[in-house]
């Protein structure tokens, strides 16, 4: 049987991913993978990304450039690839569950 996209994109197949990228692809899969986890993420007017850890109250860990995030989020997809079609949905959906503000 053929993995699951959630199967593919998991983060415990790398090796070599720092362990804030391990929390976003966490978030993104919907899995606690690192402690604490990630609760939720949210891009600001300026475009930096803030996280909000899990038990935390407000978005108190920055994460960096919103365009950063897309760069390392497509490539982490496209090497596990993925097609564009999926990829394209995957964003998204992930653009859809950001809180903007």
């Amino acid at each position: 049987m053929a993995p699951t996209i959630k199967e593919q994109i998991d983060p415990r197949r790398g090796s070599s991913l720092s362990p804030q990228f391990i929390a976003i692809l966490g978030w993104v899969i919907h899995e606690k993978l690192t402690e604490p986890s990630i609760a939720q993420l949210s891009i600001t007017s300026d475009h930096f990304v803030l996280a909000m850890a899990e038990g935390d109250i407000g978005f108190n860990q920055f994460i960096g450039a919103e365009a950063d995030l897309w760069r390392n989020l497509r490539g982490w997809f496209q090497a596990c690839e993925l097609n564009e079609a999926i990829i394209s949905t995957l964003i998204q959906n992930i653009e859809n569950r950001l809180q903007r503000f």
